[in-house]
């Protein structure tokens, strides 16, 4: 890892689910539902605290073996912004080793879904700087973009609708 130049960025992830909005923002906004689905990779740690309250920190930390080696996470989330059932905005720091890697800024958006009745449109927008990068950040921006991926995929499941992968392969998209 290298602290060169920063990288600055944004993707946009679109999800829809079955869902009402407001079912899909107290996954966001209440702790006890939040803990269900919002996870660090490895082994996760007995003080971790989940705080969604407006200006409140959460703090998640894990331990992670790669290899011979033992990396600690940690993510410290604060929100900025809660609109009940149509808006989430916070910003996010990712720790490893001690090391500030990325800042993020997200918002996440919800309305009603134009495809499925009482179904939620989720937009996550999400700015990014990675501070610490290999070589000229493309994995980085791609673990970036696929965590948030498997997040998502994790609140489908706590929302009780199964994994979007299932979903798809029942559907028989995938081939």
């Amino acid at each position: 890892m290298t602290a060169g130049e920063p990288l600055h960025g944004t993707f946009v992830l679109d999800r829809e689910l079955s869902s009402p909005p407001m079912e899909v923002y107290a996954a966001f906004a209440e702790a006890d539902r939040r803990a269900r689905w919002v996870r660090m990779p490895g082994k996760a740690d007995p003080g971790n605290r989940y705080d969604v309250s407006l200006g409140g920190t959460e703090i998640l930390r894990s331990t992670m073996r790669i290899g011979d080696s033992v990396e600690r996470i940690e993510r410290r989330t604060h929100t900025l912004q809660l609109v009940p059932g149509r808006l989430v905005v916070f910003t996010y720091e990712a720790v490893v080793d001690d090391q500030l890697r990325w800042v993020s800024l997200v918002s996440v958006g919800l309305r009603e879904s134009q495809e499925q009745s009482a179904g939620t449109m989720l937009t996550w927008t999400e700015q990014y700087v990675l501070l610490m990068m290999a070589g000229d950040g493309a994995d980085d921006v791609a673990h970036l973009r696929g965590g948030t991926g498997l997040h998502l995929n994790g609140l489908s499941v706590a929302l009780g609708e199964g994994s979007a992968i299932k979903r798809a392969v029942a559907g028989g998209v995938g081939g």
